[in-house]
């Protein structure tokens, strides 16, 4: 069952996305949704900076990777799987997160700042 989101969620997810306007209404939809099972294993993985793709891997082969400049900090940072949106992350602020409970951060962590 979706649950609905308080306002203030919703409002500080749109503002902080305010330069993201279809992301913010994903985000806010996202959120509504529960984390994805312990056993999730999605077949594709997708990482955006902001809405650039930069990194796709599907059945476990990486089909698509851009690399950046080591000191590049990118305002936004998405992960999806299987297309759903799972993860939010704006500056240190984790927006979203749809990840399951056993997901290791390690998974992920070296497309943070």
């Amino acid at each position: 069952m979706i649950q609905t989101l308080e306002h203030g969620k919703k409002q500080a997810i749109a503002g902080i996305l305010r330069d993201f306007p279809a992301l913010a209404e994903e985000a806010i939809q996202a959120a509504a949704l529960p984390s994805m099972p312990c056993d999730y294993n999605p077949r594709s993985l997708e990482f955006f900076f902001e809405d650039v793709s930069v990194l796709l891997k599907t059945d476990g082969v990486i089909v698509h990777q851009l690399f950046f400049d080591p000191d590049y900090v990118p305002a936004v940072i998405t992960l999806y799987g299987d297309q759903e949106l799972l993860l939010v992350k704006v500056g240190q602020d984790i927006l979203v997160n749809r990840l399951p409970e056993n997901f290791i951060k390690a998974d992920w962590t070296s497309y943070e700042n």
